[in-house]
């Protein structure tokens, strides 16, 4: 076999090309300046975008993984199954391949569900090399064993496995879930289900996907893993730093931001944020609830005036208003 051309591609948009040899090593890569744009967040350069590449399949370490894939790697495999996600929207075509992004992918065409955990479904291993039913779970990083599967109604579903033969990862997802939901924050439910692994029966979590092709999932780790971070700032600046500059909605409207997180955004040490808002406290205009509650206006935002908050906050000094905030982070969203 000849060394083989792949194009990764966004979609429809290609933006960048790959040389790959007959052991499906990668050879070298080249990025399309003219849709840089449509990289994944965590790519740079050539270099960036072969360590992400090598980063989209199963890791090799996962258990069982070389029992069952004994002398096929881990990108070969995501290679055979065109590197097609229920993550994001990208994908690894073939030069010669014909099919566009609409035939291939699996927001919306069938897919197989085999490897990982087996639900005591029926289908084998052999399936996974289809050329026309191709496996997401090929894509799927950390060592946790697990799976998409297509639910009635045809809903994507992420089904998670343990390690050993406890429960305590799928217990903890779904607490963490039950935890956010009770905070009123956006989270993924999780819900615990019984699952069949290696002829054994466990207790293991599922949750409905919530990417689709508009809506793609990006982890804080490739948000964070473009530049080192400075040791002259905490991670909190460097992280609102990071999202500024790749233009991602830091926390949203829906997630709780803490003193931390706000005195990160202007500069100042926490402790002179939770200050004023014990002085805006005493004077009636939010209200802080202890524990989980967090703080809210005690009134809607347009009968606050600028004069209230004034009064309630002794920051004045030389004619200067809240001299605090003369020197805010410039990358704060």
């Amino acid at each position: 076999m000849k060394n083989r051309v792949i194009y990764l591609k966004h979609k429809n948009i290609t933006t960048a090309a790959l040389m790959v040899d007959e052991c499906s090593n990668i050879l070298a890569v080249k990025i399309r300046e003219q849709t840089r744009r449509h990289l994944p967040v965590s790519v740079s350069d050539e270099a960036s975008l072969k360590t992400w590449l090598m980063g989209r399949g199963i890791p090799a370490a996962r258990k069982d993984f070389e029992r069952d894939f004994g002398g096929v790697s881990s990108f070969e495999l995501m290679l055979n199954n065109l590197g097609l996600s229920l993550v994001d929207c990208y994908w690894l075509c073939p030069g010669d391949y014909e099919k566009s992004w609409q035939e291939v992918n699996l927001y919306s065409n069938h897919f197989r569900e085999s490897y990982s955990l087996d639900l005591d479904r029926k289908e084998t291993i052999a399936d996974i090399y289809s050329k026309t039913n191709f496996v997401p779970s090929t894509s799927l990083k950390g060592d946790l064993k697990k799976k998409w599967i297509i639910r009635k109604n045809n809903i994507r579903s992420l089904v998670k496995g343990n390690y050993g033969s406890g429960c305590v990862q799928s217990l903890s997802e779904v607490l963490a879930s039950e935890i956010h939901k009770r905070q009123g924050a956006v989270h993924a439910p999780y819900h615990l289900i019984h699952i069949s692994s290696n002829g054994r029966k466990l207790i293991g979590c599922i949750c409905d996907a919530f990417t689709s092709e508009q809506v793609e999932f990006v982890s804080a780790y490739e948000a964070l893993g473009r530049v080192k971070k400075p040791n002259s700032i905490s991670y909190y600046e460097f992280f609102i730093e990071c999202c500024a500059k790749l233009g991602v909605e830091t926390l949203g409207e829906d997630y709780k931001i803490t003193s931390d997180f706000l005195a990160s955004s202007i500069q100042v040490n926490p402790v002179v944020v939770r200050k004023i808002l014990s002085q805006l406290k005493r004077a009636g205009l939010i209200q802080v609830t202890r524990g989980t509650g967090g703080t809210r206006v005690t009134r809607p935002v347009s009968e606050i005036t600028f004069y209230d908050v004034y009064e309630a906050v002794d920051l004045l000094e030389e004619g200067a208003l809240f001299h605090f905030h003369e020197n805010p982070n410039p990358c704060c969203p």
